[in-house]
């Protein structure tokens, strides 16, 4: 693939300068409390996977990126995950930065801000976004939230270009 080396060497950052919504789907193995009920995206290496670990039920689950498909629920997970989350997060090497705040979610590549989405962009209830999530090379982020669509909790996945 390009951009990457074989295993045992590390991942380089990809070239991305706008993102868009990829994909979005409702979190539905969770009680869908007023409590944060989507918390995390893990992107696997060569960004095929991304392991979504959802709360307050303590869900984990696989989405295959080429297949926009999400996996059946492990639940429970055997650690506690904690309702808070880093309220940024960086590539493998930091070029690239996703930030959000309640209802803002911004993309800088070094250091320079090269977008913004809104909670509305992103089909998200007003200061609903849960988090942000970065892929190792920056080309897809995922955010979490309450969906406008539904009123469930959700994903929206953004693919860089």
């Amino acid at each position: 693939m390009p951009g990457l080396y074989s295993a045992g060497f590390p991942v380089l950052e990809g070239d991305y300068t706008t993102w868009a919504i990829y994909d979005s789907f409702d979190e539905t193995d969770t009680s869908n409390s007023t409590a944060t009920a989507t918390c995390l995206a893990i992107f696997n290496r060569i960004e095929t996977i991304a392991l979504l670990a959802s709360q307050p039920d303590d869900i984990l689950k696989t989405y295959t990126i080429s297949s926009k498909t999400v996996g059946a629920a492990h639940s429970p997970i055997v650690m506690e995950l904690g309702y808070t989350t880093s309220k940024f997060m960086a590539s493998a090497y930091g070029t690239y930065v996703v930030i959000y705040f309640s209802s803002n979610v911004y993309i800088y590549k070094d250091g320079v801000e090269l977008q913004s989405f809104t909670f509305t962009d992103l089909g998200i209830d007003s200061a609903k976004i849960s988090s942000a999530c970065i892929s190792p090379t920056g080309k897809y982020i995922a955010v979490s939230g309450k969906r406008t669509a539904t009123g469930n909790d959700g994903w929206v996945i953004l693919v860089g270009s």
